[in-house]
């Protein structure tokens, strides 16, 4: 009855502030440990120097790339969601690696995208035993895991590439090739799905494990690409909560520091999130749902190479409440539910 209330965990409410594969037995660790073409990683901030005041100023930024250029990343998003006392908890690591294909007229990257690894760790309560929670874990680089049919939909895109288009604006255009993962997690069921289902099932690979994790790399530039002598930005868009509920989403960027690294400058940017709820009553055929009461707000960080829009670091947390009436008429059933969704997505380049 309350399956769409509870599971707000799916809810795209995010700060935008915005190599070969793992075959050769490394681990995503060591395999980002190796220097990379960009010459730019985390760690090198320390060694970064302060830009002179009158070469801080940012006057343009946006995405770039040159075919053939390789980047590998981990990305990291832990939610922790409280419902009415009862805590849970989920974390999952993507390592992928991109590699340019070619460069659009109009500036669109067209690059392939393959997963290396993910690792997953979920901590929920048990009802048959409260008090006692599950706990769930998975790693792609396990062989027993990797082959267990219970994670056969995160199994199926380890190793497989898929086509992503980007913006230089940093918003994930189009995603394809996905057809034959599909057909490869589906096994033998591949022939027997009907025609609607798999196009359902093709949606829900496509935004759950690319568009939604990966669009957290990028940093959401401004319309034009120009940054003014505000050396700030804004966005406003409406996303969904809970599959219920639109949110209105505005996001401020600005830019607070400019460093040199390696000879490359990298900015800081800096962003503030605010959201509300625009249609806090909603009806789905009988049942009704209430929007009592909601706060929603995040705040975030990344350090991006000026010149090419590379994100190099990248850390983002959003904090949703949600206090929620669902009324079933023709069962006459109610019930309030509320949640506190606390969601934190780390982005680092490994090489």
């Amino acid at each position: 009855m309350v399956k769409q209330l509870i599971l707000i965990c799916g809810a795209t409410v995010v700060v935008a502030i915005g190599c070969s594969n793992n075959s050769n037995n490394k681990t995503p660790e060591q395999a980002g440990s190796q220097q990379g073409s960009l010459g730019i990683h985390p760690s090198d901030t320390a060694q970064a120097t302060s830009v002179p005041p009158e070469e801080s100023k940012v006057k343009e930024l946006h995405f770039s790339a040159k075919a053939n250029e390789r980047f590998s990343y981990k990305l990291t998003q832990v939610d922790n969601l409280d419902q009415d006392g009862n805590k849970a908890t989920m974390s999952t690591s993507y390592y992928y690696t991109k590699t340019i294909k070619e460069v659009k007229s109009d500036g669109t990257i067209d690059m392939s995208v393959r997963m290396d690894s993910i690792r997953i760790k979920s901590v929920y309560p048990n009802p048959a035993m409260p008090g006692t929670p599950i706990e769930t874990t998975y790693n792609s680089q396990d062989s027993a895991q990797r082959s267990s049919p219970q994670f056969r939909q995160f199994s199926g895109i380890i190793g497989e590439d898929v086509r992503v288009l980007v913006s230089p604006k940093g918003k994930i255009e189009e995603i394809s090739g996905l057809t034959p993962i599909l057909n490869k997690i589906l096994g033998k069921q591949k022939d027997s799905v009907p025609a609607p289902d798999k196009d359902q099932m093709l949606d829900q690979l496509k935004y759950q494990l690319y568009q939604a994790p990966l669009q957290n790399e990028y940093q959401t530039f401004p319309d034009n690409g120009t940054v003014d002598s505000s050396q700030s930005w804004s966005r406003t868009d409406i996303s969904a909560l809970s599959g219920v509920f639109k949110v209105k989403n505005s996001v401020h960027y600005s830019i607070s520091s400019v460093k040199n690294i390696h000879g490359r400058k990298a900015a800081l940017i800096k962003a503030t999130l605010n959201a509300e709820v625009v249609n806090p009553n909603v009806e789905q055929g009988t049942v009704k749902f209430k929007l009592n009461e909601s706060s929603i707000s995040g705040e975030g960080e990344s350090l991006i190479d000026i010149a090419t829009g590379t994100t190099i670091y990248k850390k983002n947390r959003v904090n949703t409440m949600i206090n929620a009436t669902m009324n079933e008429s023709k069962t006459k059933q109610s019930q309030t539910a509320k949640q506190l969704l606390s969601t934190t997505v780390t982005v680092e380049l490994l090489k």
